[in-house]
């Protein structure tokens, strides 16, 4: 169906796109359904985290997640009630949340 796709794009950029094209192809159609081109496959690389099994799109990710996770190496503190938390996200989640009243406006 991914094909029918493009297809259309093309009509549009001939300027055909005032046809009604169905949903599902028919025989009528004819050329117009032919696949307009073939979506090359990106074969992605994933990235294990050293520690546990989940995987990750980039080797910094990964890392990011070891070392925040499994280390505990960065913890920030929140300045307004002291909590401690793993990473800068998951305090930015906490002051949306628990203080979004006295949170800044940038």
């Amino acid at each position: 169906m991914e094909d029918y796709y493009y297809t259309y794009i093309n009509l549009c950029a001939q300027g055909l796109n005032d046809q009604i094209i169905p949903q599902c192809p028919t025989s009528e159609m004819g050329t117009f359904l032919q696949p307009c081109e073939q979506k090359p496959k990106v074969e992605k690389k994933a990235f294990k985290c050293r520690s546990c099994d989940k995987i990750f799109q980039s080797e910094k990710q990964a890392l990011t997640h070891h070392k925040n996770i499994h280390e505990k190496i960065t913890q920030v503190t929140c300045s307004k009630c002291g909590r401690v938390f793993s990473n800068k996200y998951v305090l930015k989640k906490h002051n949306t949340r628990i203080h979004p009243s006295t949170a800044s406006i940038n």
